[in-house]
């Protein structure tokens, strides 16, 4: 015998729960939003780019079919992706440590893994003379009688026919020389820096240098601490150039040790993630009930 649902019988099956189930609908689809029942209508209604909604209702949370967990899953790995994605560091010391101690002519163009993969063109001088050396100076331990040398990027007069300084001292931007970096490929966020002195890391250093930066042509040009310049953002640049300011004595030579591109936010990724997180718990309690 056939099963025939009267309108008594699909009145109590809709207040027992067992018909409200959570509809996808077109946002455009005004006949369906009407047909939403009083349990969908207080969910939250999430929409995709202004066209495909869907209900999170009391019983379930689906999108197209696709399960809370998997889309969790999915956001969580495009979300690790862009975090990963952009941050670059440019590690002149480690250029020098691996690719060997040397000095290049004006114009040179690099690109190594430890430069970040980007094609940098590299210039030094002193004032507004192009005659010196950009210099990739490496790491020397310390010994009796020595106390050793950071690596970074310097800056070099006069190079012996091997390609190292004739002059073991004169490896450091110093007496008004300028170090540059160009950015062929394309504009560089510099988002952070870092130094080295003559023995030292010069990050925390109230002495001052120059930083010149252009982008577009546009050249903006600031005078500040060493301890001020890491952890300043002076966004996207075509070049990049560091000045040594006389008459502050032997602790202002310096090494650049490292540049690097904005970092992810972790707190506010895994704050995020958390509430996605959360969203699928409550998913998964309601469709438990």
């Amino acid at each position: 015998m056939e099963n025939v649902k009267t309108p008594d019988a699909a009145a109590a099956a809709d207040s027992s729960g067992l018909n409200n189930r959570p509809k996808f609908q077109s946002f455009f689809d005004r006949d369906r939003k009407s047909a939403l029942t009083s349990d969908e209508r207080w969910g939250t209604r999430l929409c995709t780019c202004g066209i495909t909604c869907l209900t999170v209702g009391a019983k379930q949370f689906q999108f197209r079919g696709l399960r809370v967990k998997k889309f969790l899953a999915l956001v969580a790995a495009s979300l690790a992706a862009a975090g990963t994605a952009g941050a670059v560091t440019v590690n002149f010391a480690r250029e020098a440590n691996l690719g060997g101690e040397r000095g290049v002519a004006d114009g040179t163009v690099l690109n190594t893994p430890s430069l970040g993969g980007l094609t940098l063109r590299f210039s030094a001088g002193r004032g507004r003379e192009g005659f010196e050396f950009a210099y990739f100076n490496a790491f020397e331990a310390p010994a009796p009688g020595f106390k050793g040398r950071p690596a970074g990027l310097g800056v070099c007069t006069t190079l012996t026919a091997t390609g190292l300084c004739a002059a073991a001292a004169d490896d450091t931007v110093d007496h008004g020389e300028f170090v540059r970096v160009d950015f062929v490929d394309t504009p560089f966020e510099v988002a952070r820096m870092s130094f080295n002195g003559r023995f030292a890391s010069n990050d925390a250093s109230p002495l001052l240098l120059k930083v010149t930066t252009s982008l577009g042509g546009a050249v903006s040009t600031a005078v500040l601490s060493f301890a001020e310049a890491t952890t300043r953002n002076f966004g996207f640049v075509d070049w990049i150039q560091w000045d040594f300011i006389r008459d502050q004595g032997v602790g202002a030579k310096f090494f650049v040790a490292s540049i690097s591109s904005v970092v992810p936010t972790p707190g506010a990724m895994a704050l995020l993630l958390s509430g996605l997180a959360g969203l699928g718990f409550a998913a998964s309690r309601r469709r438990a009930v």
